[in-house]
């Protein structure tokens, strides 16, 4: 397999086919139609990916909305046009990355060390899993890759990495191996795992979220700053009555001269403090609007809706209630996950899908209470309401839950 990719290359859905380089500093440029290989880059003259780190295609004809993939430079020393910063680059790559697909020839027979060397060092730092894609499946009888898939199986396990699934892959005759490995047993189907993977991120409205944080506490910092000028000009007021009622009423006094310059001052501080909150309010409605635009769509999740969730801190026990109530509701999901598999024949498809469901909300019942963790969970909330709300008024489906929580407790 000759190495293609020799600049790490973002792939994603897009209203246009266009490939972007972006530069260290940030800057971005669309590119001209060229393969970008190491031959390429070798006959510039220049390390180009010193200047452009990395680039960006999208297409519209990409099939998963939701789905980002870095297509990484070739890591292994043994093929024609490897260069040393390769490993490195699709390291650093990949440290992004939630999933991997790695691909391995069915021609080699098996998973080579470099592959073994590499999967755990991302494995054992990262945390990355992997699901395998056995690539040039049609040059192989199905037997012999299912031998071949067996064995990469077992040398994954015996070197402890946990992998996802593995899928037989030819670019050919794609469509007959996509059946084959879902038919399989010992394969898995490729286009199930990325289906599941491929839902709306939450981090739009956790960036979001992080945003309005600073945006509170910049706001509380500034108000504080104009109340404590106010709080000056008052007490200025209150000296210059004194004064007056004392018998010093020559407002020429350089006394009194101070006292209005110093009022004054105040007042403009406390003016400019005011238009700095003005300033602010813009310049977060501004960041919103860059927020929305790489994601490509607007969040109902603005700061007048943040604010009314965090907008005092006397409201904290109230919002620590609201908290612990939709994790009663997160827990009746989990509890329907356990239930329906226990209680119902399922698909295979089906019991991944309850268990799934049933991890995801594992996790989010570990969270403690925090401002952030309460904004996740209301997101969770306005998802999954209308279900709740059906699910509980499912006369059925609660004397059924019942009667298996009965049968848990004997």
């Amino acid at each position: 397999m000759d190495p293609t990719t020799a600049i790490p290359t973002y792939c994603l859905k897009g209203k246009r086919e266009v490939l972007m380089g972006f530069s260290q500093n940030g800057g971005m440029v669309e590119l001209p139609n060229l393969a970008f290989d190491h031959q390429f880059l070798k006959s510039l003259g220049f390390n180009l990916k010193e200047i452009m780190p990395f680039m960006l295609l999208s297409a519209p004809s990409m099939p998963f909305e939701f789905l980002c993939f870095i297509d990484t430079p070739g890591y292994n020393p043994s093929n024609q046009g490897y260069t040393g910063g390769d490993k490195e680059a699709s390291k650093k790559s990949l440290k992004h990355a939630k999933h991997i697909l790695w691909l391995i020839s069915c021609e080699r027979g098996g998973i080579e060390s470099s592959d073994l060397e590499f999967l755990q060092e991302l494995y054992e730092e990262e945390g990355k899993q992997v699901f395998i894609v056995l690539s040039r499946a049609d040059r192989h009888t199905k037997s012999q890759l299912e031998v071949v898939a067996k064995q990469i199986k077992e040398t994954l396990k015996d070197n402890g990495i946990e992998f996802l699934g593995i899928c037989a892959y030819s670019a050919t005759r794609y469509q007959e191996y996509k059946e084959f490995s879902e038919k399989s047993h010992v394969f898995d189907s490729l286009e199930k795992f990325l289906k599941k993977l491929n839902q709306r991120s939450e981090k739009q409205n956790e960036i979001l979220g992080y945003l309005y944080e600073v945006h509170r506490m910049y706001e509380k910092a500034i108000k504080q700053d104009a109340s404590r000028f106010k709080r000056y000009q008052k007490a200025l007021h209150s000296v210059k009555l004194d004064l007056m009622q004392k018998g010093f009423d020559d407002f020429n006094d350089a006394t009194f001269n101070k006292i209005k310059s110093l009022n004054n001052e105040f007042s403009e501080q406390e003016r400019s403090k005011e238009e700095n909150l003005v300033r602010l309010n813009g310049v977060i409605d501004l960041f919103k609007e860059s927020v929305d635009k790489v994601f490509d769509r607007v969040s109902a999740f603005t700061w007048e809706k943040y604010k009314e969730q965090n907008d005092d801190e006397e409201d904290d026990e109230a919002n620590y209630r609201e908290f612990e109530e939709i994790k009663k509701m997160v827990l009746y999901f989990r509890d329907r996950s356990l239930f329906y598999l226990d209680w119902y024949e399922l698909s295979e498809e089906e019991i991944q899908r309850e268990r799934d469901s049933m991890d995801y909300d594992n996790k989010l019942l570990q969270l403690d209470y925090s401002l952030r963790n309460l904004s996740i969970l209301k997101g969770y909330k306005e998802r999954n309401e209308k279900v709740y709300q059906e699910s509980l008024n499912d006369e059925k489906l609660q004397n059924n839950l019942r009667e298996w929580r009965r049968s848990k407790q004997r």
